[in-house]
C-alpha cells in the first residue's frame, strides 16, 4: 500500500468517524487533484465520506449532498446532507479532550524520559567503544614500531 492510499484511508476513516470533511471543510476539494479527476466524469465534488452517512460508506443522499457541495458559497439555505466542519477541529477536539487524563500525561512524560535515558546510554557506550577502539589502533601502531626497531 502507498503512502498515497494510507492518506486516502485514513482521511476517509476520519470523516467518517467524525462527521467532517476535508482538513477545514468541504471548500478544501475544491481545485484538488481529486476535484480535478471526478469533477467531470462522475459529478462529484466531495468524497462520499463527506456526506451524511446511514450506513458506513452509503450516504443518505448521495446526489443533494454533491449539489450541496457545488453550491456550498453561493447558496444561503441550511446544509443537510454534506458535512460543513473540518476534520481538524475535530482530532483537536479529540486530543484536547485526552490531555486533561493524568494517566495518559503520566505515561506520555515517562516515555520521554526513557527515550532521554536510552540516547544518554546510547551516548555513552558510542564513546567507550571509541575509546576502546583508539586504544585498540595505538597498540597496534606501538607493536608495529616495536618490530621496525627490532628489524633494523
Amino acid at each position: 500500500m502507498r503512502l498515497n492510499e494510507v492518506l486516502l484511508y485514513f482521511c476517509g476513516y476520519c470523516c467518517c468517524q467524525f462527521n467532517c470533511c476535508g482538513a477545514s471543510g468541504p471548500r478544501d476539494f475544491r481545485f484538488s487533484a481529486w476535484y480535478n479527476q471526478t469533477k467531470d466524469s462522475e459529478g462529484m465534488f466531495v468524497p462520499n465520506t463527506c456526506c451524511v452517512l446511514i450506513d458506513r460508506l452509503v450516504p443518505r443522499n448521495e446526489a443533494f449532498c454533491q449539489i450541496e457541495a457545488l453550491l456550498i458559497d453561493s447558496n444561503d439555505r441550511p446544509v443537510t446532507e454534506l458535512h460543513q466542519s473540518g476534520c481538524h477541529e475535530a482530532i483537536v477536539r479529540l486530543v484536547d479532550s485526552y490531555l486533561h487524563h493524568p494517566l495518559l500525561i503520566t505515561v506520555f512524560v515517562a516515555v520521554i524520559l526513557l527515550q532521554g535515558i536510552d540516547i544518554v546510554f546510547c551516548c555513552i557506550l558510542a564513546l567507550r567503544i571509541r575509546r576502546q577502539l583508539s586504544e585498540v589502533n595505538v597498540s597496534e601502531n606501538n607493536e608495529s614500531e616495536r618490530e621496525e626497531s627490532e628489524n633494523e
